[in-house]
């Protein structure tokens, strides 16, 4: 008879882990990964996007520090893996090669010029789920709101457990799903925009697109919000929020983020949250 221990054990056997990832985080690794897993084949929906799509589980992250998140990862692999992002981060600051790539981009936007905060980087996509084009798979999930919901749970939850404290959404047409629109609650949190007179100069073209997660609970009110019933008072009070987007184009160049303003960004995050 199949018993959750051997499921467990059948899931840890078939997942895999990219180049680099440390052997210290596996097990968490492997415990995040299940969450997901678990999710997605208890739904008809979950158990064909696992099927053709795979999993692809950022997991070595740290706790404290700045956290990017995205919707999806590009790819088709239909494996399920975990990776590093920091690691992924350190190949690039090693080769800097001259072919641009989504994590080169990535390391010349965040890191370069200031390899100081490679460190504090975490990464997580809001679905974890390999598909290249992101409308297709938008169209897929969005057949579910339920599922969903179920996914973001597990996400949030790993969210509140690393209690970033610069959170960079790097997807800005999908900042709805952290509370932005008032016509959908999602994630929930309250984000209130700082105020121009709060920025250091280096961030004042910035202004209109950083938030700070305030009230008593840095929830809504809003009790459809999903992990409801797990989080009365989130542990990201006082955390920055930057909705942001994949600014990849000559003509974007004005709304990219460079290192020094991640590190300003940082640095405000510190000081609110003195402050609070």
């Amino acid at each position: 008879m199949e018993t959750k221990s051997n499921h467990t054990k059948d899931f840890a056997c078939q997942l895999q882990f990219a180049p680099g990832f440390p052997d210290s985080q596996r097990a968490g690794a492997t415990a995040l990964a299940k969450e997901y897993h678990d999710v997605l084949v208890s739904d008809g929906l979950g158990r064909q996007l696992l099927v053709e799509d795979g999993l692809c589980v950022s997991a070595d992250n740290c706790k404290g520090g700045i956290l990017v998140t995205g919707i999806n990862p590009s790819g088709k692999k239909k494996q399920n893996f975990c990776y590093s992002f920091r690691a992924a981060m350190q190949k690039e600051q090693k080769e800097q090669k001259e072919t641009k790539g989504y994590w080169h981009d990535k390391y010349e936007e965040f890191v370069k010029g200031h390899d100081e905060l490679l460190p504090l980087f975490s990464y997580l996509d809001l679905f974890p789920l390999h598909e290249g084009n992101q409308a297709a798979f938008m169209q897929s999930v969005n057949a579910s709101l339920s599922l969903q919901a179920r996914i973001i749970a597990v996400t949030q939850r790993e969210i509140e457990r690393l209690r970033p404290r610069l959170i960079i959404h790097a997807n800005a047409q999908t900042a709805y799903y952290w509370g932005l629109s008032p016509h959908s609650t999602w994630m929930g949190y309250n984000l209130l925009p700082v105020a121009s007179a709060e920025l250091p100069d280096r961030l004042g073209d910035m202004c209109g697109r950083i938030y700070r997660i305030a009230g008593p609970t840095g929830f809504k009110t809003d009790h459809e919000r999903v992990n409801a019933e797990v989080y009365v008072k989130s542990s990201l009070i006082g955390s920055i929020f930057v909705r942001h987007g994949l600014y990849n184009r000559p003509r974007h160049a004005p709304f990219r983020l460079t290192s020094d303003k991640v590190w300003a960004l940082f640095e405000l995050a510190s000081r609110l949250d003195t402050e609070k």
